[in-house]
């Protein structure tokens, strides 16, 4: 049976009462509360679940990225069309080369252990709307990445960790100027 809507689940997450915890999943964890999103099209479910779940996917504004080096050839593509929409690209040394030599237009920003002001200052004033990291294997605290992803959840910034989301993220922005995000009876379909 192929039915005429795409439901998304949602996990919902604490990490802000956790502090030092890593906000990228693995299989052992337990989320506190869940929300459903339904819709005819699965961009928009997807959308509808990051707004319920309290995640934020701004519009507008300044979008930081550094990425793993196996997804620097896919980031172009999503940078490119984020950045056609008028938002800001901020990156990290490594990303950010590989944006410019792409043709995307992006901003270096100083990592964790480098100068002042540095990404966590950038993160901790409300000078960046959305990060997008994808770390790299292993679990250790002591990385650029994790302070990065911890200053997001502290200061309730969205943080997307995998590219399949930073895909959809992108999706979402191109349809989400006529987004319709009223409630709809799946009966009806």
């Amino acid at each position: 049976v192929t039915l005429p809507y795409t439901c998304v689940k949602e996990a919902v997450f604490p990490f802000v009462k956790f502090p030092g915890v890593d906000i990228t999943l693995t299989p052992e964890m337990k989320s506190t509360g869940e929300v459903m999103s339904i819709d005819a099209d699965s961009n928009i479910a997807f959308f509808k679940s990051q707004l319920a779940s309290g995640s934020r996917i701004p519009a507008k504004g300044n979008l930081f990225l550094a990425v793993k080096d196996e997804d620097k050839g896919e980031i172009v593509g999503i940078a490119r069309g984020l950045a056609e929409m008028g938002i800001e690209i901020l990156a990290t040394s490594g990303t950010c080369d590989a944006l410019n030599a792409a043709g995307v237009e992006a901003r270096k920003v100083a990592r964790v252990t480098q100068a002042h002001p540095n990404i966590l200052d950038m993160i901790a004033s409300g000078s960046v709307d959305l990060v997008i990291n994808t770390p790299t294997k292993g679990r250790k605290h002591d990385t650029d990445g994790f302070k990065i992803r911890r200053a997001a959840v502290e200061h309730s910034v969205g943080c997307v960790t995998a590219i399949d989301t930073a895909h959809a993220v992108l999706t979402v922005r191109e349809q989400g100027r006529s987004v319709d995000l009223r409630p709809i009876d799946i009966t009806r379909i």
